[in-house]
């Protein structure tokens, strides 16, 4: 049985490859009650006023940060020979936001 992380991880380097850099998805799964994990559907953003209603204020940072690092680092990268919109392999940039 794949983990959701791994689920999440794998199709965002599928959705990578068929159409080029992408900033953040939203995975929507359900699980079963023999634990396995179905895609329901995969989104362009998240919603992320879900963790400021949670009160999980470090995860809302998180969300908010992140793109604008990932933005960052593909501007700053822009120039790199594996800077391809088909076929993509990137390596993971190093954040700045601890995890």
């Amino acid at each position: 049985m794949k983990t959701a992380e791994k689920l999440g991880l794998e199709a965002a380097v599928f959705l990578e490859e068929s159409f080029g850099v992408l900033c953040e998805l939203a995975l929507d799964l359900a699980i079963d009650r023999e634990g396995r994990i179905y895609v329901l559907e995969v989104n362009p953003t998240p919603a992320r006023e879900v963790f400021a209603r949670s009160g999980d204020s470090s995860t809302y940072r998180k969300a908010l940060v992140r793109p604008m690092e990932y933005a960052l680092w593909l501007y700053n990268n822009k120039g790199a020979p594996w800077m391809s919109y088909t076929k993509i392999r990137l390596p993971l940039p190093n954040l700045l936001v601890p995890r």
